[in-house]
């Protein structure tokens, strides 16, 4: 489990990756798209990861302000039995330096909520 995708993407959707992909050398293969749409600034992520199965992740960030994002995204796999995993999110600037986070994640069976702080130097 890598700690930076936990922090990026939550636990669930790691372990996810994790179990889906096995223990054999992944490939992995991840695009990202940021535009403007009207006076708003948006993100599109995608990422998918090819081993012992297929496990698949899209997601979406709108900016309110450069300060402030609202997110969506989902994880699924071709493993059998796997439930899909979805996670809305939200992350706030408070200097150019600090940010708090917080994120809803679900999936048949299980919720998670996070709490996260993102520092930059």
């Amino acid at each position: 489990v890598d700690p930076v995708q936990v922090a990026n993407y939550g636990f669930m959707t790691n372990i996810a990756n994790a179990t889906t992909v096995g223990e054999d050398t992944a490939v992995s293969l991840r695009a990202k798209y940021v535009t403007q749409i009207g006076n708003h600034f948006t993100n599109f992520e995608g990422a998918t990861y090819f081993g012992d199965e297929t496990a698949y992740r899209l997601g979406a960030d709108l900016y309110i302000d450069p300060t402030l994002s609202v997110g969506v995204s989902f994880a699924d796999s071709t493993e059998e039995d796997f439930d899909t995993i979805f996670n809305v999110r939200a992350q706030k600037f408070f200097t150019p330096a600090f940010a708090v986070g917080v994120n809803y994640t679900t999936t048949d069976g299980a919720d998670s909520y996070g709490i996260n702080g993102t520092f930059r130097f």
